[in-house]
């Protein structure tokens, strides 16, 4: 196997500031179209599934560490009543702050 000295061998080619910037401008249209996303790109259905995922979700987890811990310390349904009623609340809040992320911009017009 014969190896070429790195003064020899020459890596730069006049063609790759060229293909360079092409790459980038590739690059830059790719992100442009991607970050194109906001309230209006969702779908009603999926606006929906996310809300029940989020309410429906933190009871469930509240809930499972409430009874293991009911479990461990042997005092059934003492925590898993109150994991329930704090992953409701959590839920609640979660819902509150998704709707306000999918709410569009009103604009604040009210200041004046």
């Amino acid at each position: 196997m014969v190896m070429a000295d790195k003064d020899q061998t020459s890596y730069e080619d006049p063609n790759d500031e060229d293909r360079l910037d092409r790459l980038g401008q590739k690059i830059a249209k790719a992100r442009g179209e991607k970050h194109e996303t906001g309230p209006e790109t969702h779908s009603t259905l999926g606006k929906g599934w996310r809300l029940a995922t989020e309410l429906v979700a933190a009871p469930m987890v509240a809930g499972a560490m409430g009874l293991g811990l009911d479990r461990w310390l042997g005092t059934l349904p003492l925590f898993l009543l109150i994991g329930i009623g704090i992953g409701f609340a959590a839920g609640m809040l979660n819902v509150t702050r998704a709707m306000k992320e999918m709410e569009p911009d009103k604009g604040d017009d009210d200041d004046e």
